[in-house]
C-alpha cells in the first residue's frame, strides 16, 4: 500500500525517458489515468482485481468503467481547458466511481 501509495507517473516518466524511452503522449496520458485508477483504488481497499476490472470491459458492447469516467469528465469540462484541469475534473469523477466500487 505504501508503495502504491508512493507512485508517481511524471517522476516515472521522466526515469523513462532518461533510459533511453521516450513515450508518445497518447500513451504517458493512458499512463497517468491508469497510475491515478490505481492509487485511488487502493486507497480506497479495492482488490487488484477490482481495480483491473474498472479498466475492462465485460463484453465488446458495453463501455469499461474507466471508459465511462473519460467520458463523463469530457462531458463536464470547458472547450479550452488543457490536460491538468482534465486531470482534476477526471479525479473528482473516478472518486465517485471508486467509492460506488467499494460499495458494491
Amino acid at each position: 500500500m505504501k508503495y502504491i501509495a508512493s507512485l508517481d507517473a511524471e517522476q516515472d516518466i521522466a526515469l523513462l525517458r532518461e533510459h533511453g524511452w521516450s513515450l508518445r503522449s497518447a500513451c504517458a496520458w493512458v499512463f497517468r489515468i491508469s497510475t491515478m485508477l490505481l492509487k485511488k483504488g487502493a486507497a480506497a481497499g479495492l482488490t487488484p482485481f477490482e481495480v483491473g476490472s474498472m479498466m475492462c470491459r465485460k463484453t465488446l458492447d458495453k463501455k469499461s468503467p474507466i471508459e465511462l469516467m473519460l467520458e463523463e469528465a469530457e462531458e463536464k469540462m470547458l472547450p479550452a481547458s488543457n490536460e491538468q484541469s482534465f486531470m482534476v475534473v477526471l479525479a473528482k469523477v473516478m472518486d465517485s466511481y471508486v467509492k460506488k466500487a467499494k460499495s458494491e
